[in-house]
């Protein structure tokens, strides 16, 4: 009884499954990041919203969201930034053409914990070199107390 079971399972598992499912099958791919909004300093405690300006990589392309990490070391001020976007790979050929890929996304309430003297390194995905080594945009924003005047520093 317990064959017999095993092998209706295996059946129905391997009739259910198709290899020419025609539903979306998604290829994410990161997109050039060509600017950043970020501010001059920032205040400890606070959250921040970062503006990024990307190139999709076709017009067949959307934006899939924000993969964002922080550095090697727990105590680590690298944020490294990364654009994903997604392509519909049943879309044999895109057809789509269109004269401007660059578009904006927001990376919502970047909260920022470092000490005032504390500087931040943001590393923005902007491609890779010839050896496929990834190359990026490196904006540093320094930690400090908004009541500190410049002749204070």
């Amino acid at each position: 009884m317990k064959k017999l079971a095993f092998l209706l399972i295996t059946t129905f598992s391997l009739l259910g499954c198709s290899l020419e499912d025609d539903g979306p099958n998604r290829l994410l791919e990161f997109a050039e990041i060509t600017d950043a909004d970020l501010p001059e300093y920032f205040e400890r405690g606070e959250s921040y919203d970062i503006v990024v300006t990307y190139l999709l990589p076709s017009a067949c392309h959307v934006f899939n969201g924000f993969e964002a990490r922080q550095g090697q070391g727990a105590n680590s001020n690298e944020i490294f930034i990364g654009v994903v976007t997604s392509y519909d790979t049943n879309l044999i050929q895109c057809n789509k053409e269109e004269d401007d890929l660059s578009r904006e996304a927001t990376l919502k309430d970047v909260r920022i914990t470092g000490e005032v003297g504390t500087v931040y390194t943001f590393k923005f995905w902007i491609g890779q070199d010839s050896s496929g080594e990834a190359q990026y945009y490196t904006v540093e924003v320094p930690v400090k107390d908004p009541d500190t005047t410049e002749e204070e520093e």
